[in-house]
């Protein structure tokens, strides 16, 4: 019978591992929230309907994705501000 040799990883470093990566993605999520409410940034990301392009894809099968992609098509053609 052949021994493996792969260690075990102690127990007592998973659990800093996994602190830090929890930790890491919490900094992630606070860069783009600050970002996000930043008015040059919103200004960026308003849609220009002279230069921008809006596609929208449906498959064939009626999946949920399908169902919430043509709600959110719908909600953004009843905005006045993307009336034509």
């Amino acid at each position: 019978m052949k021994k493996s040799h792969r260690q075990q990883i102690p127990q007592s470093y998973i659990l800093p591992v996994k602190e830090l990566l929890f930790t890491a993605i919490l900094i992630l999520f606070a860069v783009f929230e600050s970002r996000a409410n930043d008015p040059e940034f919103q200004k960026a990301r308003r849609f220009n309907k002279e230069r921008d392009l809006l596609l929208v894809q449906f498959d064939c099968k009626t999946d949920v994705d399908d169902l919430q992609t043509a709600a959110a098509l719908v909600t953004l053609l009843a905005d006045a501000e993307f009336q034509t």
